[in-house]
């Protein structure tokens, strides 16, 4: 399963099996930019590492950053896990559609 694929698969549980009044949302932080471009995403707030996934519920704040078997996190996504969850959300690296899921229930966003 690619990342792509991954993705795709989490949204549709989402979409399937979110609880009520859950808001979730992918920021696109991925592809090839040229310098010019990733100085303007900076100075509008852009920030490397976010988590691909977020959540909204109760005005709690969660993330998850999803990863294939046999992908690693980078530096930067492990520093963001690490301050969401410093400023009261849930953040979790994720590794693969079934840890995802897991995640999820465990949070109680999906049913």
């Amino acid at each position: 399963m690619t990342e792509y694929e991954l993705h795709k698969a989490v949204v549709q549980h989402v979409r399937a099996r979110g609880v009520p009044g859950l808001l979730y949302w992918h920021t696109p932080n991925s592809g090839r930019r040229t310098m010019p471009e990733i100085m303007r995403l900076r100075a509008m707030g852009f920030r490397a590492g976010m988590p691909d996934l977020f959540f909204l519920h109760q005005g709690r704040l969660y993330g998850q950053e999803l990863k294939t078997l046999k992908a690693k996190a980078t530096s930067e996504q492990l520093q963001v896990i690490d301050e969401i969850k410093q400023n009261g959300g849930e953040a979790e690296i994720t590794c693969g559609l079934d840890h995802s899921l897991a995640s999820l229930k465990s949070w109680n966003l999906v049913k």
